[in-house]
Parts: C-alpha cells; sequence; structure tokens
C-alpha cells in the first residue's frame, strides 16, 4: 500500500544568517531548507500519499523523492500525528504561543563555571555594559525621604537578596508548612459570576486562574522523608509521589549549578495551561503565566527570609529532566522554573 505522509503542524520557517531554515519547535530540529522544499511542505499540508507527489514532479520525480526523504529524516514530515502534537492542537492559543513555551524549552546548556567566567570576561572585552541607572537631564528633581521601615514585613522586605550561597543543614517541617502556605497556598475563596469559585492566594494571578502547581523536593527537612512530592492546595497538604534522595537530580534539572549544593528543599513550578486558557483565548495571555511564576517566586523570597532562611529562583533549566521525573507530558501541564530554600551561609540582620 503507497505510503502517506503529512507535515508537522508545528514548523515555523525563517530567514536566519542568509538561509531559510525551518524548524520545529515541539521536537526542537531544525535545518536548513531550500525554497522549493517549502512548496513540497505545503504539498503535504494533508495527509497526502508520497507516490502522488512524485508522480506529478514528472521527470524531476527522483530529486523530489529525495527531498520527501530529508524531510522525513528531519521529522518535518511524518506518517501520523504525535500525541504530543495531538494535545497541542487543543490549544486556543496560536503559534507565537506555542513557539515561545516550546521553543525555548531546554536552550540552556550547562557549562562549567570557569568556562562561564572566560564568556564573561570576554563580553566585558567587547564592550561596555549598558548603564544601570536611566536619568532625565535637566529635569526638576525632588528629593524623597528614605522611609522608616515600622511594620515587620517592610523590614523583611529590605532584607531580602537572592541567595546563592548555602551551608547545608536541615529546615523544620513547620518552616516549609509556612513557606508552601504563604506562596502557593489558598488564603481564601471568592465567588466571581459567572465563574463560579475561584482561589486567593498571596500573590496576584491573572483572573484568578492560578495555573501554577508545585512540586517540593525535600532534600533535608526535619520529620518529612527525603522524596518529592506534590503541594495539594485544597488540602494544604504533602502528597509523597517518589521517596528518595533527589538532591542530584535537582542540580541536574538547574543545570549543573553548582551554587545549588547544600539546599534543605526545591520547588519545581509548572503550568496548568488549561485553567488560564479557559477564561483567556487570546495567546498574549500566555505572557501572564511567567508573570505568576514571577509573583510566586517574590513571595517565597519573602516568606523565606522571614524564617531567616535564604531563597533563590534560577531560569538556567533542563526542562525535559523535570518533566521525566514528574511524569507530566510537558504540554497539557509544563515545567516552568525551579526555586530553592535553605540555611544562608551568611545571615541578613
Amino acid at each position: 500500500m503507497p505510503e502517506t505522509l503529512r507535515r508537522s503542524s508545528t514548523l515555523s520557517i525563517r530567514w536566519e544568517d542568509g538561509s531559510l531554515v525551518c524548524e520545529d519547535y515541539l521536537t526542537r530540529r531544525r535545518a536548513a531548507i531550500t525554497a522549493d522544499m517549502v512548496g513540497l511542505l505545503e504539498r503535504f499540508s494533508r495527509p497526502t500519499k508520497i507516490q502522488r507527489v512524485v508522480r506529478a514532479a514528472g521527470e524531476d520525480g527522483p530529486h523530489v523523492r529525495r527531498a520527501i526523504g530529508l524531510l522525513r529524516k528531519m521529522g518535518f514530515l511524518k506518517t501520523a500525528t504525535s500525541p504530543a502534537e495531538r494535545r497541542l492542537a487543543r490549544w486556543p492559543w496560536g503559534h507565537s504561543a506555542r513557539q515561545y513555551v516550546f521553543g525555548t524549552k531546554d536552550a540552556h546548556r550547562y557549562q562549567p563555571q570557569t568556562r562561564r567566567l572566560r564568556h564573561a570576561e570576554g563580553l566585558m572585552r567587547a564592550g561596555r555594559q549598558p548603564a544601570l541607572y536611566k536619568d532625565y537631564k535637566g529635569r526638576r528633581r525632588i528629593a524623597l525621604v528614605r522611609p522608616a521601615l515600622v511594620s515587620e514585613t517592610n523590614r523583611t522586605l529590605s532584607r531580602i537578596r537572592n541567595c546563592r550561597d548555602f551551608r547545608g543543614g536541615s529546615i523544620s517541617k513547620a518552616a516549609l508548612s509556612e513557606i508552601l502556605h504563604l506562596t502557593w497556598g489558598e488564603q481564601e475563596k471568592v465567588h466571581p459570576a459567572p465563574w463560579g469559585t475561584l482561589l486567593e492566594k498571596t500573590s496576584y494571578s491573572g483572573g484568578n486562574r492560578h495555573p501554577v502547581e508545585v512540586y517540593p523536593v525535600v532534600i533535608d527537612v526535619e520529620g518529612l522523608a527525603p522524596g518529592l512530592y506534590h503541594y495539594s492546595v485544597r488540602r494544604h497538604a504533602l502528597e509523597l509521589l517518589k521517596r528518595g534522595d533527589f538532591s542530584s537530580l535537582v542540580r541536574r534539572i538547574g543545570n549543573g549549578q553548582e551554587w545549588i549544593r547544600g539546599v534543605s528543599a526545591a520547588f519545581l513550578m509548572t503550568a496548568v495551561w488549561a485553567r488560564t486558557m479557559f477564561k483567556y483565548r487570546h495567546e498574549y495571555v500566555s505572557r501572564t503565566v511567567f508573570c505568576d511564576v514571577g509573583h510566586l517566586s517574590q513571595s517565597l523570597y519573602v516568606s523565606a527570609n522571614a524564617l531567616n532562611l535564604g531563597a533563590c529562583t534560577t531560569y538556567a533549566l533542563s526542562h525535559s529532566a523535570a518533566e521525566s521525573c514528574l511524569d507530566i507530558d510537558g504540554v497539557d501541564e509544563s515545567f516552568l522554573t525551579l526555586s530553592v530554600v535553605g540555611r544562608p551561609r551568611v545571615l541578613r540582620t
């Protein structure tokens, strides 16, 4: 029976450094192609028999068959739609949101600290850094008095710094519970018509959709077995998914960054996209999900610092390693970022 192929639905074609580049942003495979190949891909916009296309090419049939073979080898032409592609087809958000989420996945590659330092030194030799400040010259300036920090919350905020120097040691189960409740936990319910019951947390989420889930990794917490957990917002409880020492996996998810050693707990944040997509159908709203992660990260910093703990969020990540560990498909639920807490080597007072 003649073989049938169809074009991948997740292709992006663009000019790049003088070449026409085709990329499948779902599989992250890319290759330079010719204009004729673009036309060939269009011939397979729906399931089409190879022989039919080759026959229609006449004398160029052998050349067309070779081109089909190359496109097939790259995965741009395929015999069947993958499960991930079928799930992605249900997204109401269009091409730009899809390409950003999946095209930037696993983009960061681990580099040893010495190589990162050499790269930074090279950048400094090549040019001047952008200015740290922006001022309007010649405009009237009104001096502001530095505020006296009266409330404990504001004093906590003034002490917050990104911590990448942990001394190891355990934190208490009560501290972990407090951090989870104040960062990802439900504070109250709201009932905006016609959406029924929604949640409010300490961090703002567009439309109160709260698409972010968190999976704590317990490394050294008093009274808790090391392992991978899921935080149940409904019950303010930890659900044990996998028992064991996941400290090396956390470092692998964090692309081998040396400073991750010594943390007491880590938090893998994911997005359940459907929560936000259900209400907001335009793809620009994908921006709000990443804003949610920023809000949550700051809540983590505040709650951890109030407990004299250090916190850090990193975006140098191996998304695929996290999704494999969590047993999530990366489409309906995608890994977004890694945060950690632990005992800082230097305690701010």
